[in-house]
């Protein structure tokens, strides 16, 4: 059996996304280890669903003191959560921390998102919880939390989903504490507790937790060549369209929006999402036939770009102002429309199940 000298896990080459992958076996550094090492990047990592709880379970049966940060993404707020891990640290001090926030419109005051992101977590079972926003590129928010950190008493576990940034966020971490790689690549890994502990310096320490891929994201749709247009790098971009009845918004290779107003009036739609994605305006019924000749040339794509599309409708509620989110890729806002009906059509049938996951209503959030 070879091990990773970095961290001290067993080295395999099967899963990328599992611990101790390496690209070979020859290599004495598991990938993780190598690019903390190398670029100062941490990587966490993945586990199954049925281990991550119990990991959980194990981390809040100790006796010890602790503070729990839970990694929220700012742009996907009700699929970075989890109920069942709520309900396992309902008595533990949880701090939530609304990652992303640099990429919101800078028109949103944060106390306005920090008051939304609060009134989400009402019908959570934690008890004591605070919130507080957080992004890896703004280093003020990073030394902010670098000091929490070390000044509060007792045992910090970082937990977090994919998607939710955990591991930039670390790595900021990191960095804003000044760490060489060799004090990077220092922290133990213990295969028992399925943890990692990160050394700040000789006193002060976090864990990290293995996350798990909930695949509750467009970007698990798409193939690794278009992944780049899921990872938002700058603040997000706002569409506008004027729409009448029966228009729709054509996003890439995967899905148009649908909309069928009853006010008989041209209608304000705001799309939020990335500048590198093609957005399209159209008629509904065309919609299939700008697929069949400029599909090609669209991003992203699904893995499996066959048009056999697929019509789904979407049940209204109950607000004049909502928003259709997106994961992974953003949300259209809508407001002061007091009758209106939406569908998606989907490019391939194959993947509606997925979608039906991952595109939902939501109270507007602007």
């Amino acid at each position: 059996m070879k091990t990773c000298v970095g961290c001290g896990v067993e080295l395999q080459i099967q899963d990328s996304k599992k611990i101790g992958f390496a690209i070979k076996m020859e290599n004495d550094y598991c990938l993780r280890c190598f690019k903390m090492k190398n670029y100062g990047e941490y990587n966490s990592y993945e586990i199954e669903t049925q281990p991550f709880f119990e990991n959980i379970k194990k981390i809040v049966s100790r006796k010890d003191s602790k503070i729990i940060f839970y990694v929220i993404d700012v742009l996907d707020i009700k699929n970075s959560r989890d109920i069942k891990l709520e309900a396992l640290i309902q008595n533990e001090r949880v701090i939530v921390l609304v990652n992303k926030i640099d990429l919101m419109p800078k028109s949103i005051k944060q106390t306005k998102i920090l008051n939304y992101v609060k009134e989400a977590f009402s019908d959570s079972e934690i008890k004591d919880l605070k919130f507080t926003t957080v992004s890896s590129f703004n280093q003020d928010s990073i030394k902010h939390l670098l000091g929490f950190v070390k000044k509060e008493k007792g045992n910090k576990y970082f937990i977090g989903f994919s998607n939710a940034g955990k591991s930039s966020l670390i790595t900021a971490l990191l960095r804003e504490a000044n760490l060489t790689s060799k004090t990077v690549i220092s922290p133990f890994f213990n295969t028992t507790l399925n943890e990692i502990k990160i050394a700040l310096d000789d006193e002060i320490s976090f864990f990290d937790t293995p996350g798990i891929n909930k695949k509750n994201s467009l970007s698990n749709l798409a193939s690794v060549d278009q992944m780049k247009y899921f990872y938002f790098k700058k603040e997000m971009k706002q569409y506008t369209y004027q729409l009448e009845s029966g228009q729709s918004i054509v996003v890439g290779g995967f899905f148009s929006i649908n909309f069928d107003f009853k006010n008989n009036k041209t209608n304000d739609i705001h799309f939020y999402s990335s500048s590198q994605i093609d957005i399209h305006r159209t008629k509904t019924e065309n919609v299939v036939r700008y697929w069949e000749k400029n599909l090609n040339l669209l991003k992203p794509q699904l893995i499996d770009s066959t048009i056999n599309p697929y019509l789904w409708k979407l049940k209204n509620i109950k607000d004049k102002e909502i928003d259709i989110v997106i994961s992974g890729l953003g949300w259209v806002s809508l407001k002061n429309f007091e009758k209106m009906e939406f569908s998606i059509t989907i490019l391939n049938e194959k993947y509606k199940n997925d979608f039906e996951k991952m595109i939902y209503l939501r109270k507007a959030l602007i």
